[in-house]
């Protein structure tokens, strides 16, 4: 049997993933509902002028991006993201220092948003058929240990 790269090892540990879930794994626990929205430092969503006209941060992968915001709410595309990083993390962390307008997941960013060191800017969320999971095989946890592990989480 041929394993793709992310199947090799599905049984030695609990991993999270992002995607819909159509992994090949006997425990699989969607963590939340995707929700984006844009999201930007309180010193940049006080800096005047309407947000959709500041710097953009883009976060490349399988998450939604500024086109896709564009289409579902008929903003510009303009301006193209100013800067461009391989992880949420990373994006994350541009927004937080005030560097742009971050398409962000709201759950990821639940704790940033409630201590103010960043805003919504808007009401609009645009939701997402892909979201993070926890996954594991059955040799990486007993089916027992995975219903404590989901329940700890619930």
């Amino acid at each position: 049997m041929v394993l793709g790269a992310f199947d090799a090892a599905l049984d030695d540990i609990i991993r999270i993933r992002y995607g819909t879930g159509a992994w090949q794994h006997d425990h699989k626990l969607q963590l939340f509902d995707e929700q984006i929205a844009p999201i930007a430092s309180p010193e940049l969503a006080q800096s005047g002028g309407h947000w959709t006209k500041w710097p953009r941060i883009a976060c490349s992968g399988p998450r939604p991006g500024w086109t896709d915001w564009a289409t579902r709410f008929g903003i510009s595309t303009t301006p193209v993201p100013y800067l461009r990083f391989d992880t949420f993390l990373s994006a994350l962390g541009a927004a937080r220092a005030g560097r742009g307008v971050l398409l962000g997941s709201l759950p990821l960013c639940k704790v940033d948003l409630a201590s103010g060191r960043l805003v919504r800017l808007g009401e609009e969320v645009l939701q997402h058929h892909e979201s993070y999971w926890a996954i594991a095989g059955p040799d990486a946890i007993a089916r027992a240990q995975w219903d404590q592990f989901v329940e700890a989480l619930a």
